[in-house]
């Protein structure tokens, strides 16, 4: 695809230009691990087991930007792999969201080739059920949806979104 362009306010400010090609795969898991192994047995490819060895620093990311730790629960995600150049920037300012999640990060990028700097996005619903994580890198980006494994309330540290 060939675009370019300013993203839906709602969703944080957004912006960027490029061409790509994308492929997409869902999967599900009971821990962000399984998660990880469930897209790579779907299909996403070896660029997963970089993925694994950083779980410990996306946890941590999640933990600072919204006080919740995503490692066990109820967690769905879907995996994009892409090629192209292009370049972005993005910045989640806590604001509801289109799909009702208060989401804060930064990240940017200017494309072309492979890397593996990573921007995390994080955003509590405003039902307090649920945790959407948006990992993104020049060639791929993740979003997870977690649950606790009760279907309980989540309990953010005080001063978070």
């Amino acid at each position: 695809s060939v675009g370019a362009g300013i993203g839906d306010l709602r969703d944080g400010l957004s912006g960027g230009f490029g061409a790509e090609v994308k492929q997409s795969i869902s999967g599900e898991g009971d821990s962000l691990h399984e998660l990880l192994r469930d897209l790579r047995a779907n299909g996403a490819g070896s660029v997963i087991n970089d993925l694994l060895s950083i779980i410990p620093t996306i946890v941590a990311e999640v933990v600072r930007l919204i006080g919740v730790d995503i490692s066990e629960g109820r967690l769905h995600g879907t995996f994009t792999m892409s090629t192209g150049i292009g370049m972005s920037g993005a910045l989640a300012l806590g604001w509801t969201d289109t799909e009702g999640y208060n989401t804060v990060g930064a990240g940017g990028e200017i494309a072309s080739g492979f890397s593996m700097g990573l921007s995390v996005f994080a955003g509590i619903h405003e039902s307090q059920r649920s945790v959407k994580v948006l990992v993104k890198a020049t060639n791929f980006g993740f979003g997870i949806y977690y649950a606790r494994p009760d279907g309980g309330v989540i309990h953010v540290r005080e001063g978070s979104v």
